[in-house]
């Protein structure tokens, strides 16, 4: 299994037990991807959901609004998230300004043309 495993940025590992159980095979993955991220989620915070790391994963690699929207769309409703980030996705909204704005000049720039040939 591991030597087909393709490379990871990181790993979470679910359950109470997990550091003893999965020591060998993180051992592995380790020698393997020295740089891979290991989380032991049930193993460090015992009363968390699985979903949690996730969610508060979402918000640090996007931004909080895409991971509040999350939360509110899958009705979640754990106490402990902690939801830390970017406050708004300026590459979202960067990229369709740009997009609009490219939009308006071709489409002014074709109304000369056309204008002009009338």
């Amino acid at each position: 299994m591991i030597p087909d495993l393709p490379k990871l940025d990181k790993i979470i590992v679910p359950g109470r037990e997990a550091r003893p159980l999965a020591s060998k095979e993180i051992t592995d993955l380790n020698e393997k991807e020295p740089t891979m991220e290991v989380q032991f989620v049930h193993s460090d915070y015992p009363d968390r959901f699985i979903l949690e790391v996730e969610l508060e994963d979402l918000a640090k690699q996007e931004d909080l609004l895409t991971a509040n929207h999350v939360v509110k769309r899958l009705e979640f409703r754990g106490d402990d998230i902690q939801l830390e980030g970017r406050p708004f996705p300026l590459e979202t909204y960067g990229n369709m300004m740009l997009t609009a704005l490219l939009a308006l000049l071709v489409a002014f720039y074709m109304d000369r043309i056309f204008l002009k040939s009338v």
